[in-house]
């Protein structure tokens, strides 16, 4: 059965009643039905793009609206956000954020509910949007792309802007495709050169390699393997050095009042066990980014650093200068042949209070190679000791990154 013609975005009841040979009568109840459109609202326009920092961008439009009249309509400028439900931003063709306008406020949208509620990326001002992404890599341009839903799903054409988010001149020199450059601290660390991804052969992150493994695999590429002060310098700060340093660099881009397993699980691969996913580069997530555009810190695979395990503050004749990497003896078996490993995995790990604690920039994860972890709260406090899953020191959860010094 069909009923047409009907009102848009009118609330219609119908009952059916049924009769049979001899005239009784039997009734439904009342079902209760609104009517929506196929029509795509007006979409966002006058989108910019104005760079805040060497990381950052603040885009802008003016909202979008629901003539119901097709394309080419006159906006019901009068109407900022009449019957839109939501909002999408896309990077180049990933869908990274979204915020879904309150239903309740049918005529005229002032409030919204943002798809991550403890962010502050979208803002509306009375007459236009705001969002503000600081994911950026310092250096890079590409597209930014707005689409508007109304009410009914229908998605709006895409609005979208070309970015282009500038570069320190000292590391303007880059370092080649595949590798972002990190500028250095005035505690002797030298500015350096990071793949952007965990190091990959045809396209598929390496794992199940050893701590000198990884080491021989760096060198062979006229690199060498990330000392732990490279790694947490890429993972924690910021181009612009006045913001200090995040739990965790590489969530929300500063945005989220902390960090989160299920965040991390969703975009960065904590936790996970999925076995397959966590060897597919393409399911790589736009959002899990550190502030220099390193991407895939956290989770995925767990990453060999080139220092040894030790808990106490290492000799000045173990570092080695310009790469803070401590390569003397291990405190645990007094040889140094244990690696550190960063950044958490796709890996169950068996104490689930330990997922997100291992995954954050500063903290290593147990030492692969040994049998036994010492274990310390955050006032250095001693917990105990845990027996490792592992002793082979091998783990298809596990892989690294490559580093090499970036010569002014």
């Amino acid at each position: 059965m069909v009923l047409s013609p009907l009102r848009p975005y009118t609330t219609y009841c119908y009952a059916l009643v049924l009769r049979d040979s001899t005239g009784n009568l039997a009734r439904s109840e009342v079902f209760q039905f609104t009517t929506r459109d196929s029509i795509p609202p007006a979409p966002p326009v006058d989108l910019q793009a104005a760079v805040a920092r060497t990381d950052s961008v603040t885009f802008s439009w003016q909202p979008a609206t629901d003539t119901f009249d097709g394309a080419g309509a006159p906006r019901r400028s009068g109407f900022p956000n009449y019957r839109i439900a939501r909002y999408v931003v896309r990077i180049g063709n990933q869908g990274i954020d979204s915020t879904n306008l309150d239903p309740a406020d049918s005529a005229l949208y002032s409030t919204f509910l943002s798809s991550e509620p403890s962010t502050s990326r979208f803002s509306w001002s009375g007459g236009r949007w705001n969002w503000y992404w600081r994911d950026f890599r310092p250096g890079a341009s590409g597209k930014v792309r707005i689409l508007a839903y109304d009410v009914s799903g229908n998605p709006s054409t895409v609005a979208e802007v070309v970015y282009s988010v500038p570069q320190d001149s000292t590391l303007a020199a880059g370092c080649g495709s595949g590798w972002v450059p990190v500028s250095g601290t005035s505690q002797g660390l030298s500015s350096f050169c990071i793949e952007e991804r965990e190091h990959s052969v045809s396209g598929r992150p390496v794992a199940r390699v050893t701590w000198s493994q990884a080491i021989d695999a760096c060198t062979a590429i006229g690199a060498e393997l990330c000392s732990e002060a490279q790694w947490v310098r890429s993972c924690e700060s910021f181009p612009d050095t006045a913001s200090g340093t995040l739990p965790y660099g590489a969530i929300g881009a500063g945005e989220f009042a902390s960090d989160t397993t299920q965040w991390l699980q969703a975009n960065c691969q904590l936790g996970t066990g999925d076995s397959v996913a966590m060897l597919d580069s393409s399911r790589s997530d736009s959002r899990c980014v550190s502030g220099w555009g390193v991407r895939d810190l956290p989770g995925r695979l767990g990453e060999w650093t080139r220092d040894v395990y030790t808990s106490s503050s290492p000799a000045s004749g173990n570092i080695e200068s310009g790469t803070l990497a401590y390569t003397g003896p291990s405190d645990i078996t007094g040889a140094a042949d244990l690696g550190t490993l960063h950044g958490g995995s796709a890996l169950v790990l068996d104490q689930v209070d330990r997922t997100l604690s291992t995954a954050r920039c500063r903290t290593r994860n147990y030492p692969a190679g040994s049998t036994i972890d010492t274990l310390r709260d955050g006032a250095g406090n001693y917990l105990g000791v845990r027996q490792h899953p592992l002793p082979s020191g091998i783990s298809s959860a596990w892989g690294f990154r490559c580093c090499k010094l970036l010569w002014p």
